[in-house]
C-alpha cells in the first residue's frame, strides 16, 4: 500500500490511481473526466448511517470559524486570526444522527 501525494489517502496495492482525489500512483494528476464513485454529479455523497444502515441525507455546508472577541472591538481586523473551516453535515431520517464531513 501506498499513500497518494496529493491527498495523503491510502491507495491499496493493485490500484493505479487515489479513490479519493484521482492522482495517479506515479504523481500524475487526475485526469480531466475523473469522478468519485462515492459524489453524485451536485457534490453529494451517497452514505448510509453506520448506526441503522438507512441513507443519510445532505443537509448544507456549514462554515464555523474559531477566535477572540475582539473582533467587535477591532471590526473585520479582529477576524484576520480566526480560523475557518467547512464541513458538509449530513443527517440520519432513520435514527437522527448528524456527521460532519470535510468537502469535496
Amino acid at each position: 500500500m501506498d499513500n497518494c501525494s496529493k491527498c495523503n489517502e491510502v491507495i491499496e496495492t493493485g490500484f493505479d490511481r487515489c479513490w479519493k482525489c484521482g492522482t495517479h500512483v506515479d504523481g500524475s494528476p487526475a485526469s480531466a473526466d475523473f469522478k468519485r464513485v462515492d459524489v453524485d454529479a451536485a457534490g453529494v455523497r451517497a452514505l448510509d448511517c453506520l448506526r441503522c444502515q438507512q441513507p443519510m441525507q445532505f443537509v448544507r455546508r456549514m462554515k464555523f470559524h474559531e477566535g477572540s472577541r475582539l473582533s467587535g472591538v477591532l471590526g473585520d481586523l479582529g477576524h484576520l486570526l480566526d480560523n475557518r473551516e467547512e464541513f458538509d453535515a449530513y443527517a440520519c431520517s432513520g435514527c437522527g444522527k448528524l456527521e460532519f464531513f470535510l468537502p469535496g
